[in-house]
């Protein structure tokens, strides 16, 4: 399967977990052993880390220096983080004023107010909002739109709502041959960052937003992901937020 990737956003923030660099941050690195909040964070962490991500992300590019920033933050503009200082971030994040709630996570307009509240708190003119865009081919244009502007997009896949106990979308990674494999089935109720597009031969999968989760490059099928808002979940809680001068 022969692919050709239209945009993707280069650099994209990287942990340094031993020997290996992530793709952005994981919610699996809290340990779901060692206390309430490390169990939380564990288990509905996904909003706090596309939201770091993003804050940390935004700062590096816009060299712009965010109170408590890890001590490497702007070091070299190489856009990787030690892991331990990524963590101190993150817990910094939750306990001052990130809404995350046990067993439910996050909620997506209090995690935009949150970033909203830190964009103008680095001096920031631009705020993140809402697209309330379920036609796939407008969605797919606003993404690339966002990401040639150099900015990544906090995509929503939202909870079941309309068929509770059905599938959700399915994460692929790509081989070294550039076919792609299947890395997470059913997934549901979950905040990543899309960070590029790619599109296929493969007619089955046309398009396929480059995505970052769980620490790693992962793919979602873009006609999966507009089935999985049509038959058991709605645009009200799926979506993208994209990053816009303020009006």
């Amino acid at each position: 399967m022969a692919s050709r990737t239209i945009i993707s956003l280069d650099p994209y923030i990287r942990v340094r977990d031993g020997n290996r660099l992530s793709f952005g941050g994981n919610q699996m690195w809290f340990s779901k052993k060692e206390g309430f909040s490390e169990r939380t964070l564990h288990q509905g962490g996904c909003g706090l880390v596309a939201v770091c991500d993003f804050m940390l992300w935004y700062c590096m590019k816009n060299r712009r220096v965010p109170k408590n920033c890890p001590p490497s933050f702007l070091n070299g503009g190489d856009y990787i983080l030690e892991k331990a200082e990524y963590m101190d971030f993150l817990r910094y994040i939750s306990r001052h004023g990130y809404p995350i709630l046990p067993k439910l996570g996050s909620f997506s307009f209090e995690m935009a107010a949150y970033v909203n509240h830190f964009l103008a708190s680095v001096g920031s003119s631009e705020r993140i909002r809402f697209l309330w865009q379920n036609n796939a081919k407008k969605r797919l244009q606003l993404a690339e739109e966002s990401i040639r502007r150099g900015y990544p997009c906090l995509l929503i896949i939202g909870p079941h709502v309309l068929s509770p106990g059905k599938k959700g979308v399915n994460f692929y990674r790509m081989n070294a041959e550039g076919k792609l494999q299947l890395a997470h089935r059913n997934v549901y109720g979950h905040f990543v960052m899309l960070t590029g597009i790619c599109r296929y031969e493969d007619i089955k999968k046309p398009v396929l937003f480059e995505i970052s989760s769980w620490g790693e490059k992962l793919y979602l099928s873009s006609e999966e992901y507009k089935e999985y808002i049509r038959r058991s979940s709605s645009p009200a809680v799926c979506g993208m937020f994209t990053l816009s001068e303020a009006r």
